[in-house]
């Protein structure tokens, strides 16, 4: 249903980030590649994405249209 324009896009940012910085855990650093704040560059980079995902899930439940 479309109650909630947003949220799914959200929710799926939100899982991608989550899935992509667990495995940033195990991976190995690119040479030469220096860290952003003590973070490997595909974390830091996923902390964009779970800014928008979180943005888009609040908009979503905020602008809740009736059913």
């Amino acid at each position: 249903m479309r109650t909630q324009p947003g949220r799914l896009a959200g929710e799926c940012l939100l899982a991608y980030a989550a899935v992509r910085i667990f495995c940033e855990l195990f991976r190995e650093p690119d040479d030469g590649v220096s860290l952003i704040l003590g973070l490997s560059r595909g974390t830091f980079y996923s902390l964009f994405l779970v800014l928008v995902g979180g943005l888009l899930v609040l908009r979503g439940i905020r602008r809740r249209t009736p059913a």
